[in-house]
This record gives structure tokens, C-alpha cells and sequence, in this order.
């Protein structure tokens, strides 16, 4: 008769729920390191009317399959009013509907200016001035923190045309 090995012996000894305490660990670890589920509301279809000046709308949750963004990562489109704050020499944001401050990250390419605010495409043309509407699609960077504090970072990688 063979004696059993020093690892079967250990693993016999332990109660069945410390057993699974290694699997437990490795699925805790897996779940935390996940992207972060989105905090964004999907828009409504509404059926006001439309007011002569623009407004900003809630962003609109789409999931991703592109190769250029991570797995299971979330998009969303940002809309909001260009506006600018005198907080640490200027910090540009958008100014959506329900009154949240929006920092973006554009695009590589997109410039945007402080006196006048404006947007400027990679092209050189003006996009968008202050008050105007600016449409993003991105996604919320988690990773990143900011000398304006001011909102969320939208990391965008798509400015719209409106």
C-alpha cells in the first residue's frame, strides 16, 4: 500500500468550506478587477416639442465591440453646453441639462482654446464656440485625476457633429 502524498493529506484535513476559500479568493480578485459597471441613465424617447436654443441631453449608454477599447467597457454620448469656469487660471466643461459639470478629454487632434472658448477639429477649423452644444461619444475615466476637479472625465474618442 502507498503512502498519500503531503498535499492530499492537507487538503483532507481541512473543513469542505476552507476548501473553497482559494476559489472564493480568485473569483473576488476577478470580479474587482472588471471594468466598472456605468452609472449612466439611457435616454428616453421624448415627445416635447423642441425649444429654439439647444440643450444638453443625458448621455445614452451603448456597450462596445470594437478592438480599441477594452472588453465589456461601456460608451456613452455626452452632450452638454461649452462653457468655461475661472477655477485654476480656466477649466473648460461641458454644462449638461440636469446641471453636472463635465470635463472632456478630446480626441487626439482636437485643440480647445481659452480666449475665445472654443473647440478647434484637427483640420484647424472651428468646431464649436462657448455656449454652444457639443456632443461626445466616450466613456468615463476612472483612471485619471484633474487640476479643475470639477466633474466626471469624459475620456471622449468621437466628437459629433450637431
Amino acid at each position: 500500500m502507498r503512502k498519500p502524498s503531503p498535499t492530499a493529506r492537507r487538503l483532507a484535513g481541512m473543513n469542505p468550506p476552507f476548501r473553497l476559500l482559494p476559489v472564493a479568493f480568485v473569483m473576488l480578485i476577478a470580479a474587482c478587477s472588471s471594468a466598472p459597471a456605468a452609472t449612466v441613465a439611457p435616454t428616453a424617447t421624448s415627445t416635447a416639442t423642441p425649444s429654439a436654443t439647444p440643450s444638453a441631453q443625458a448621455p445614452a449608454v451603448r456597450a462596445t465591440g470594437s478592438l480599441t477599447s477594452r472588453p465589456c467597457s461601456l460608451t456613452a454620448d455626452y452632450s452638454g453646453i461649452l462653457s468655461m469656469d475661472a477655477i485654476e487660471g480656466g477649466c473648460a466643461y461641458l454644462q449638461t441639462t440636469d446641471g453636472r459639470k463635465l470635463q472632456v478629454l478630446y480626441p487626439d487632434g482636437w485643440q480647445l482654446q481659452k480666449a475665445p472658448l472654443q473647440l478647434v477639429a484637427p483640420d484647424g477649423t472651428v468646431h464649436s464656440k462657448g455656449g454652444d452644444l457639443v456632443s461626445v461619444n466616450g466613456s468615463e475615466a476612472t483612471d485619471v485625476a484633474t487640476i479643475c476637479q470639477i466633474g466626471p472625465v469624459i475620456r471622449a474618442t468621437e466628437v459629433v457633429d450637431n
